[in-house]
């Protein structure tokens, strides 16, 4: 039979498959073959299914069956035809830079002589684009190293140019790696453009956010990018939806693109499930409560679990179940909070028009005598708290500018049994999924949210300290409380040795003896405040309620802005809230004690040894 008589049969004997039928078809096929066809049925069967190509000559990639969007992946590349526009968007980890920046150009690679003798227009130059220039190297590299380590492939290696930045192979293929932004048009080879140009991930949240950015982005996109090539280049892009405005969910409406969109749940309206969502909630009260040690809760969980899966799981389709199942993704939903789960597994940011804090459910507190006692009916004694964080975050910079809007957060501490996490060295603030083994649970005591200057704001600031520092004092008799202020973007130094002298002169004035720390704030705004929304529904963090509607109620302003935002006009207070819920204590004065007196033990035993 000829080859390419061949490849129309397994075409069309492919083509309602998935890809792991199509892989086990083969399979079949080639163990019922004669052995001296059977060379020959491998060859055509690689080049008519990327995915027996890849099972073939790819193992280290296919270690878990494939899922039903893959072969989307493999359909939308545009074999034969040229001069394609096709935008890929999917959850993380869904494998589409793997198939499409890794798959697919080896397989172009490899069989290049076949796309050359079935007339389909073999690949010349291949571009492979990141948001990085180290990004896009490192697709390359994966190529390479497949190529070098793999029997099957090593024929492909090319000679004097293969280990330099512009890597061709042993059939005359250019390899070429560039970052977003980078210099793309006028690039020739053998007077060839780029004929398969592959954009992986070049969107991020900070760029998409910064409007000069974007349109710096969407300029180089649209003239450089898109004109690099010519009448027959193709171009794949891939990526997950960061944001409305983000280059790949503009293609989305571009009539030239063809658009392939992957869900990790088909249906979003099963993240809240239809019928069992209640089990759901208990399943999360357990998740969230970091008072059991950390073996039990995991038991519970797994007993529930056990016990509901067939009601918790019903009706609900799984894209890629091998690598996300329902229960794995509501549980990231419960630690990360959905925004995350929208963005990065649904293709869908966080709709600005809708908020995404549950505070109608949000635990509260109330003051009682002797101890808090939560709106879930758990009393937390005065012992078991370890002190207050007090965060400002300031507006102005200036003592003129009287109208600005300010606000001052303090939080109490209640440790979580299990002792302090480990923090990352060099990162400014804790990911909240250490919370379920470590870390406290914290309650918006006390806010401060007015419009004025400096210096108000500064008095507010050693007020909220002093109120809350005699709050505790009268009933535990070991706390510390921390003061922490939003840092400046001061190149000079100057305003904030301004400011620090004029809190230092009115923190004397008032007897605060506590000396002002500045957090850097370097992550985008919006990011870190929707942090809390996971802290907020596992109950981590609770907020103070009257008991009669007094004047211990929380400000309005602040409440409405936390149960509206990103909704609400400003966001002082959620930022406030989320600097103080970041710079936690997290041992009690006890605890801390014993460390001490262990670390002093050690010192003496070592001594004694010396001795």
């Amino acid at each position: 039979m000829e080859k390419w008589d061949l490849f129309t049969r397994l075409n069309d004997l492919f083509a309602p498959m998935d890809c792991n039928q199509q892989v086990e078809t083969y399979r079949t096929l080639l163990r019922d073959c004669p052995d001296e066809q059977k060379p020959t049925l491998t060859e055509i069967a690689g080049f008519a299914s990327i995915a027996v190509f890849a099972k073939a000559h790819l193992p280290d990639y296919t270690r878990l069956p494939f899922g039903v969007h893959h072969k989307a992946f493999f359909e939308a590349i545009p074999r034969g035809d040229r001069g394609q526009k096709v935008n890929i968007l999917a959850p993380r980890g869904s494998g589409k830079s793997t198939v499409i920046t890794v798959f697919y150009p080896l397989h172009c690679i490899y069989y290049k002589y076949l796309y050359d003798e079935f007339g389909m227009k073999s690949e010349k130059y291949i571009l492979i684009l990141s948001r990085s220039y180290g990004n896009a190297m490192d697709r390359i590299k994966d190529i390479k190293s497949e190529i070098e380590i793999r029997p099957s492939l090593e024929h492909l290696k090319g000679d004097d140019t293969w280990g330099e930045m512009r890597s061709i192979t042993a059939n005359d293929i250019l390899l070429v790696p560039q970052s977003r932004g980078g210099k793309v048009r006028g690039s020739l080879y053998k007077g060839y453009r780029p004929s398969l140009v592959l954009p992986d991930d070049l969107d991020d949240i900070d760029s998409i956010r910064n409007p000069n950015t974007l349109q710096k982005d969407e300029d180089w996109f649209n003239s450089d990018l898109m004109e690099c090539g010519d009448a027959d280049t193709n171009f794949i892009c891939v990526d997950t939806v960061k944001g409305e405005r983000a280059i790949a969910n503009q293609l989305r409406y571009r009539p030239a693109w063809r658009n392939i969109f992957i869900q990790a749940i088909p249906n979003p309206d099963q993240l809240v499930h239809p019928d069992a969502e209640h089990l759901w909630q208990e399943y999360r009260q357990i998740y969230a409560n970091t008072a059991l040690e950390p073996q039990e809760r995991s038991a519970q969980m797994e007993g529930f679990w056990t016990e509901h899966e067939n009601e918790m799981n019903a009706g609900v389709e799984e894209t890629w179940r091998e690598k996300w199942t329902y229960r794995s993704l509501r549980e990231k939903e419960f630690d990360q909070g959905r925004a995350t789960i929208l963005r990065e597994y649904q293709n869908h940011p966080v709709d600005r028009e809708l908020a995404i804090f549950d505070m109608e459910n949000a635990v509260r507190f109330t003051v009682e005598s002797d101890g808090l006692l939560r709106s879930d009916d758990r009393l937390v004694r005065w012992e078991r708290l370890s002190g207050a964080t007090i965060f400002l975050d300031w507006a102005g910079i200036k003592e003129s500018l009287d109208n600005c809007f300010a606000a001052v957060v303090a939080i109490l501490w209640e440790p979580v049994p299990g002792g302090e996490r480990t923090r990352r060295r060099g990162s400014e603030s804790i990911g909240y999924s250490d919370m379920r083994m470590y870390g406290a649970y914290g309650y918006v005591h006390e806010v401060w949210m007015e419009r004025g200057s400096r210096g108000k704001q500064i008095e507010a600031l050693c007020d909220v300290y002093r109120s809350v520092y005699d709050f505790l004092a009268l009933r535990t008799p070991n706390f510390t409380v921390n003061i922490f202020c939003e840092d400046f973007i001061d190149t000079t130094g100057d305003v904030k040795e301004n400011f620090l002298r004029h809190y230092e002169t009115i923190s004397d004035a008032k007897d605060i003896g506590r000396p002002l720390q500045f957090l850097p704030r370097n992550r985008d705004k919006s990011e870190r405040i929707a942090g809390l929304e996971a802290p907020i529904g596992n109950g981590w963090l609770a907020f103070r309620k009257s008991k009669n509607h007094g004047t211990d109620e929380l400000p309005k302003v602040f409440m409405g802005q936390m149960r509206e935002w990103p909704c609400a006009e400003f966001e002082d207070g959620p930022d406030a809230c989320e600097g103080a819920w970041i710079c936690k204590i997290e041992t009690t004065h006890a605890e801390r004690q014993a460390r001490r007196d262990r670390a002093n033990q050690r010192v003496q035993d070592s001594r004694v040894l010396r001795f």
